[in-house]
C-alpha cells in the first residue's frame, strides 16, 4: 500500500497522509508515541441550491380565546368597491364619488351633514378585524366630525339599527368657531345615540396615506361590559379599550354592515359655519378589508 504524504507542520508535530480511500492524519509524533486519526476522503463541495422562494402569507391578525375553544381567523377579504353587492351610502345631492376602481374611491363633500361610502353586508358574530387606507385630500376640511367608519347590527323585522358603532375624525375648536379650513386632531370612538367610549389625541396630515385597522369584539350580553375596541394607525395602537358595553340596552352579537366612507358633520351647537370650506374636500379610502373571528 502507497502512502502519500501531504503535508508536514513541524511547529505542530503534525502530518498528513493520504490512503486509497480515506486520509490518514497524525496529530503528534515522536517521543515514541504516535496519535492517528481516520477521516473519510473529503469529497469535492456540493454545488450550492438556492432556497425555495418564500409563500407570502396572510398578515396576521389577532386572536382571541373569548367565547370558549381556539378562534380561526380566516385570512383578510379584500372588499371590491365596484362589486354590485355593495350598497351605495348616498345623502346629500352635494357629496359625489368622483372616481370608484375596484380597490379605491374617492369621495368629496361640499355641504354639512353629506354622506357617501360603500356598506359591505355581512353576516359575522362577535369579533372582526377591519384594515382600510385613508388619504385626506390637500384642501380636506374636518369641520367638528367626519364619521369614517362603523359597524352596524340591524333588526330585520322592524328594519332599525339595533347598535351601531362609529369612529368619528374630528378637529379642534368649539361650536360657533368652526370657520375655515379645519384639522383632524382627535378620534372619537361612540355608539351612536349612545355612549361616547373617547377621545383620543392624534393628527392627520393632508395628502398623507394613513392604515388604519380596527379590531372589535363585542361584549356578551346586555349590560355586560367585556367588549373590545382597539385601533391601529400605520401598526401604532392609538386607542385599546377594554371592559366596555359597545351594544347598549338592545344587544346582538351579530354584526350586519360594515361601512367604509365619511360623513361630514360640522353643525353641533348652532354652528354659523357648518358647510365645509369651498374647495375639492376629497377623502379616499382604498386596500379595504375585513375578517371575521369565527369560533368553533
Amino acid at each position: 500500500m502507497k502512502l502519500k504524504l501531504l503535508s508536514v507542520d513541524f511547529d505542530r508535530r503534525c502530518m498528513t497522509l493520504q490512503l486509497p480511500d480515506e486520509i490518514l492524519r497524525t496529530m503528534t509524533f515522536g517521543a515514541g508515541e504516535v496519535e492517528v486519526y481516520l477521516a473519510p476522503m473529503l469529497a469535492p463541495p456540493m454545488p450550492t441550491i438556492p432556497p425555495p422562494p418564500a409563500v407570502l402569507k396572510p398578515p396576521t391578525v389577532p386572536t382571541s380565546s373569548s367565547g370558549g375553544g381556539q378562534v380561526r381567523t380566516p385570512a383578510p377579504i379584500l372588499v371590491d368597491f365596484t362589486s354590485p353587492s355593495l350598497v351605495s351610502n348616498l345623502k346629500g345631492a352635494d357629496c359625489q364619488h368622483t372616481r370608484v376602481e375596484p380597490t379605491l374611491f374617492e369621495a368629496q363633500w361640499r355641504k354639512n351633514e353629506s354622506a357617501f361610502g360603500f356598506v359591505r353586508r355581512v353576516t359575522i358574530k362577535k369579533e372582526i378585524f377591519v384594515r382600510m387606507e385613508v388619504l385626506f385630500g390637500k384642501d380636506f376640511d374636518a369641520g367638528m366630525g367626519m364619521k369614517l367608519f362603523r359597524l352596524t347590527s340591524i333588526d330585520k323585522v322592524k328594519q332599525v339599527n339595533k347598535w351601531d358603532l362609529i369612529v368619528q375624525f374630528n378637529s379642534e375648536g368649539e361650536p360657533f368657531k368652526q370657520a375655515g379650513t379645519n384639522d383632524i386632531v382627535e378620534v372619537t370612538i361612540s355608539r351612536n345615540s349612545g355612549d361616547t367610549y373617547g377621545r383620543f389625541r392624534k393628527t392627520f396630515e393632508r395628502g398623507k396615506k394613513y392604515s388604519i385597522e380596527y379590531h372589535v369584539r363585542l361584549n356578551t350580553g346586555a349590560g355586560v361590559k367585556d367588549g373590545l375596541f382597539q385601533m391601529f394607525v400605520d401598526g401604532g395602537t392609538l386607542f385599546n379599550l377594554t371592559k366596555i358595553d359597545l351594544t347598549g340596552p338592545v344587544w346582538s352579537d351579530q354584526i350586519d354592515d360594515v361601512t367604509f366612507g365619511g360623513w361630514y358633520s360640522n353643525g353641533a351647537g348652532g354652528n354659523p359655519n357648518p358647510d365645509p370650506e369651498p374647495g375639492p374636500n376629497i377623502l379616499q379610502v382604498s386596500n379595504a378589508s375585513y375578517s371575521p373571528m369565527e369560533y368553533p
